[in-house]
């Protein structure tokens, strides 16, 4: 997995408008996952902006299936 940018943002994705997004800027976490060394997945995840920064770093570091499971299961 290779960590490509941290910014912040509106989401502006039509897919993500289904879900009413805030209309302030949110954190961005985008990634490339690899398999064999070959592109596979891109992926974005947007979190609030008021969240801790260990938090942004785990998004960062990790899949965020496993983050939102151990969250959410701990």
């Amino acid at each position: 997995m290779k960590l490509l940018s941290i910014t912040r943002e509106r989401s502006s994705d039509p897919v993500m408008l289904t879900f009413r997004p805030p209309r302030e800027a949110m954190l961005c976490v985008r990634k490339t996952i690899f398999i064999d060394d070959m592109p596979f997945l891109y992926g974005s995840t947007y979190l609030s902006t008021d969240v801790d920064g260990e938090i942004v770093d785990e998004f960062a570091e990790r899949l965020s299936v496993k983050r939102c499971a151990v969250t959410a299961f701990s």
